[in-house]
């Protein structure tokens, strides 16, 4: 019988002062524990499915919104490569991201069905690009949309849940990360 292990890591900023160093670490750590035996699967994410989501505001690339009070609102996740494959949810088109996805000129986005259909009705969202813009109304560099994945739950306790897209975790480089385990024993 296989089991998902969830772990929650958060990185003290006196020991990990920038994105590069949490990078390095998480570099380090995901090989690590995929060599433990019984261990088929590992991921980080930013928060694991069904425990809420970061929230930004976004624009379609053709579809600029000059007033920041009129753009709509996503959630979105920061993963590691093998994300899906550790929790079983399907991509339905395209591929999961690699390492070098996330990294400068190579921003990526992974959608869940529902997001894509939200966003490009009728159409192939594949290529497509946005951006999004952080509270002090920030843009980041474009995304362009490379996959497409099964829909998931990710926000339980809300009554709002907005669509939902997945980022690559070099573009986030957060402190704060849960770690999913996909084994066959207890890894601990």
């Amino acid at each position: 019988a296989r089991q998902l292990t969830n772990a929650r890591l958060d990185l003290p900023d006196s020991r990990y002062k920038d994105n590069d160093a949490r990078l390095h670490f998480y570099d380090q750590l995901l090989p690590r524990l995929r060599a433990i035996p019984g261990v088929s699967h590992v991921a980080i994410v930013s928060s694991a499915p069904g425990l809420g989501a970061a929230r930004e505001q976004i624009e379609l690339e053709l579809a600029p919104i000059s007033e920041p009070s009129r753009r709509p609102w996503i959630s979105f996740v920061a993963q590691s490569p093998g994300y899906f494959e550790t929790i079983h949810l399907p991509l339905l088109e395209g591929r999961d991201f690699t390492a070098l996805d996330g990294g400068p000129q190579h921003a990526r986005a992974i959608l869940t069905r529902e997001a894509a259909a939200h966003f490009w009705p009728n159409q192939d969202p594949i290529g497509k690009r946005f951006r999004l813009y952080d509270d002090k109304n920030k843009p980041t560099e474009w995304m362009t949309v490379m996959v497409v994945s099964a829909d998931l739950v990710q926000e339980v306790i809300t009554n709002d849940p907005q669509p939902l897209i997945f980022v690559p975790y070099r573009q986030e480089g957060w402190d704060s990360m849960s770690l999913m385990i996909d084994s066959s024993r207890d890894p601990t």
